[in-house]
């Protein structure tokens, strides 16, 4: 048996001393300069010897079982028309053979070389700058554009180092596809927040404001969902209950429903929350794709519900879903939505601790990036507000009862990467490390964490098998008075998904809650996909799990409250001074804000009746 293992060997090559610069005006993008530096990294798969290439300002990626290339990828706005071109390309090269090829894309998973791509006798990637189709998201139109650092020939085993790029890319407006075909007058927050952190050149061209929080849910469950609706209101939200004898019992009928809503509301709905799950007494449907693992060929996705706008598959509103069987969960899920966003539990450590859980692997199997990225998200929450982040990694802890307690203890987020079902987080060599009931044995109360599950399956809330899946026990456990488990959760339907895939997801939300605020959950879903499609310029078609990104922005889902925000500090006590009665006729009310600090922006204030 040949043992798989992973060496690693920096080999450090300094090639040029400018960075890469990317300048962005009046649609106009200028491109000039070098890569910094250049490393080559040995790993060792089935006793074969392959190179990683790391280039400073680049991510890696690639089709599972080809060869893994660094390149640049930026979001770039466009107007409602038109697309990038390039005009007027120069740059030069250094050619440099290998003696070792370039390691594959899904060596995470230890998966070999694809051996048709190795004998290729070209230069790829073909294009030094590649523009991918405008795509529209919550209104905002952009683009894509990745800039190769290198080109690699797998038959003669050599690379082209890239150098001295100089480019200017400008938009042709004779350009049609997927045009903005109806221009709204207000953005709504969450993507605004989102595109301005993460698009090149997006600007605040028009207001900006809260759409409408929609609920929709069998007839039946009006009543035990009118305490959330009024919560949303002090929140600020226009909110509004669609009811299944509305929308239409069908997914293209809902999906109809949404569209009209987006398109002719005066007030379009932003977040959307589908209450009820795809079988039991409380059903609201779903849709399914295909290209699926042979493990899970079909897989259910809310993501269809999303794409309301353009022939693209970036989302224009947030959705997620309370996957309630029975009323009584349903009340569970409402009062623990209502009682974390308006009466937290006030023990002040919990709010600033989070915890990270996975596995490594030694042995045939070896597996090392799923602590590698937990690491990682680690720093980044400890660079944040954390103070606290735990760890518990298999096999140097272990134990249900463990785990267990730790997430008793209270924490805000818990974060997931290893092996995963629809039943269970496990590791590769051990079985479950933590399942269903072990979730039904927490005590944990109303400290609900935020559980990012970036692995296999747990997000199956179509299952046969476990008809409450993984994810949605995390969700629904406990009662009205004595909650447990989770305020919400993002995995995956699929059953197989892919390392490098989940890692991309795993830090992009990461990345989006410690240095974008981006602090609701539907944020977090999105913003990891958004990593996901920058990470995977040449994995934009259709697809399964080891080749489309597209495939993932469909079976990852968020089992929860879209709108809800998560606790990332500890609350701060706000005083408001303001008069208790408005003279009729008035159409304002001045009111003044005090938090004892000096940041008084920013913030919301709702007025509502009290029949309202």
């Amino acid at each position: 048996m040949k043992k798989m293992t992973l060496l690693w060997i920096l080999l450090i090559i300094s090639i040029g001393i400018n960075a890469l610069e990317i300048a962005y005006e009046n649609n106009l993008i200028e491109i000039s300069g070098d890569f910094e530096s250049k490393e080559f990294i040995i790993k060792i798969i089935a006793e074969e010897e392959f190179y990683q290439l790391i280039i400073a300002q680049c991510t890696n990626g690639g089709k599972i079982g080809e060869a893994e290339i660094p390149f640049c990828s930026k979001y770039v706005s466009l107007p409602d028309n038109g697309n990038f071109v390039i005009n007027n390309l120069s740059f030069g090269f250094d050619e440099q053979v290998l003696d070792k090829k370039i390691v594959p894309a899904g060596w995470e998973d230890n998966l070999l070389p694809n051996k048709a791509f190795y004998q290729k006798n070209e230069w790829l990637p073909e294009e030094i700058i590649k523009i991918s189709e405008p795509s529209i998201m919550g209104g905002f139109r952009f683009s894509q554009v990745t800039i190769s650092p290198i080109q690699y020939n797998p038959a003669l085993n050599k690379i082209r180092i890239i150098k001295n790029i100089q480019t200017e890319l400008e938009v042709d407006f004779s350009i049609n596809k997927n045009p903005i075909t109806k221009v709204k007058s207000t953005f709504s927050r969450s993507f605004s927040k989102i595109v301005k952190e993460n698009v090149l050149g997006a600007e605040d061209k028009r207001s900006v404001g809260d759409g409408l929080y929609l609920f929709i849910a069998p007839d039946n469950c009006e009543t035990n969902l009118q305490p959330l609706l009024r919560w949303k209101e002090k929140l600020g939200f226009k909110t509004r209950f669609a009811p299944i004898s509305e929308t239409g019992s069908s997914n293209t009928s809902i999906l109809n429903y949404l569209q009209n809503a987006y398109d002719n509301w005066e007030i379009p709905p932003e977040f959307v929350v589908l209450v009820g799950d795809v079988s039991g007494n409380i059903v609201v449907p779903s849709n399914y794709i295909n290209y699926g693992s042979p493990y899970s060929p079909v897989n259910v996705t809310d993501h269809t519900y999303t794409l309301l706008e353009g022939d693209d598959y970036f989302p224009d509103i947030m959705i997620g879903r309370l996957s309630v069987q029975n009323q009584f969960q349903l009340q569970t899920i409402v009062s623990k939505i209502t009682n974390y966003e308006s009466n937290p539990y006030m023990d002040e450590n919990w709010f600033t601790e989070a915890l990270m859980v996975g596995f490594i692997a030694n042995g045939y199997w070896q597996m090392y990036s799923h602590r590698e990225t937990l690491m990682a998200a680690r720093q980044k929450l400890l660079d944040f507000t954390y103070t606290v982040v735990d760890t518990f990694i298999h096999p140097w802890q272990s134990g249900a009862s463990l785990l267990g307690q730790m997430i008793n203890g209270g924490y805000t987020l818990i974060n997931f990467r290893g092996a995963g079902s629809p039943h269970a987080w496990h590791s590769w060599t051990s079985g479950p490390m933590f399942e269903i009931w072990d979730i039904q044995n927490l005590t944990n109360g109303f400290m609900l964490p935020m559980v990012t599950s970036m692995t296999c399956g747990g997000g199956n809330f179509a299952s046969t098998s476990y008809p409450n899946c993984f994810g949605e026990t995390w969700l629904n456990e406990g009662s009205p008075s004595e909650p447990k488990g989770a305020i919400g959760f993002i995995g995956p339907s699929e059953h197989d998904t892919k390392t490098g895939w989940n890692n991309a997801n795993s830090l992009g939300i990461y990345q989006g809650i410690t240095r974008e605020n981006l602090f609701r959950c539907s944020e977090m879903l999105l913003r990891g996909k958004m990593e996901l499609y920058n990470n995977y310029p040449y994995c934009h078609g259709w697809g399964g799990p080891t080749n489309s990104d597209r495939f993932y922005f469909y079976v990852y889902n968020l089992l929860g409250d879209p709108g809800l925000a998560v606790w990332t500090d500890v609350p701060r006590n706000t005083n408001l001074t303001f008069d208790t009665e408005m003279i009729y006729g008035s159409n304002y009310l001045e009111v003044q804000v005090n938090t004892l600090t000096s940041d008084n922006a920013d913030f919301i204030i709702a007025v509502t009746n009290e029949d309202s």
